[in-house]
């Protein structure tokens, strides 16, 4: 059976973009059992974060094409709008886009950390939509494990880093002491809450 992913990201499109395709939290298991319900789909993993939509899929047919028509019906997107942004890996290639995602090579900010996590979260939604086999499963323990060994033998471990972590940093080279300056978050979200973490870090309230 056909191993592939199909997503699009930061590297092929700005935010404005991304978002037409990204699918909520709240909507995860009712979206995934849409999918599954495609015909052919064997095994789906959804990973959706503010940089990526990615899914993972295991098919009997010709998969991506279902996968992308399903993406463009399921948020009332014209058939083939946004084809030049989506990217597809298929077999070793996909496993190999996996590892590279899980041990933050992919990432905006080169190996941040948060990345993994989110993975991992995504790991266990599939696993409670009942959307992940045996397949899948393996090939994500195994991205986790090489995730780890990278991280370690390369050294990117030891300076941590996320998109959040490198916003107050970078605040912190412009403004310096930022304590004496006024912070405005937009928004509520899992990067948001993260920077305003950081922020309070550095004792800004």
């Amino acid at each position: 059976m056909p191993l592939f992913t199909i997503g699009i990201s930061h590297h092929t499109a700005p935010i404005d973009i991304r978002e037409k395709v990204a699918i909520p939290r709240t909507e995860y298991a009712a979206r995934v059992g849409e999918l599954c319900a495609e015909d052919g789909i064997e095994e789906v993993l959804v990973l959706g974060t503010c940089n990526r939509t990615e899914i993972y899929c295991l098919t009997s047919g010709s998969g991506v094409d279902t996968v992308r028509d399903w993406l463009y019906r399921s948020n009332d997107l014209p058939a083939g709008s946004l084809d030049a942004h989506f990217y597809t890996h298929e077999s070793e290639a996909a496993a190999r886009h996996l590892v590279r995602v899980a041990s933050g090579l992919d990432s905006l900010v080169l190996g941040e950390t948060q990345i993994l996590g989110q993975l991992k979260e995504a790991w266990q939604q599939a696993h409670d939509a009942g959307s992940l086999g045996k397949v899948l499963d393996r090939l994500f323990q195994h991205a986790f494990a090489a995730a780890k060994t990278i991280r370690t033998r390369s050294g990117i471990s030891e300076h941590p880093v996320s998109v959040a972590y490198t916003a107050v940093v970078l605040a912190r080279q412009i403004f310096g002491d930022l304590n004496s300056q006024t912070v405005v978050l937009v928004g509520a979200g899992e990067m948001v809450q993260l920077c305003g973490r950081y922020l309070r870090d550095h004792d800004l309230a």
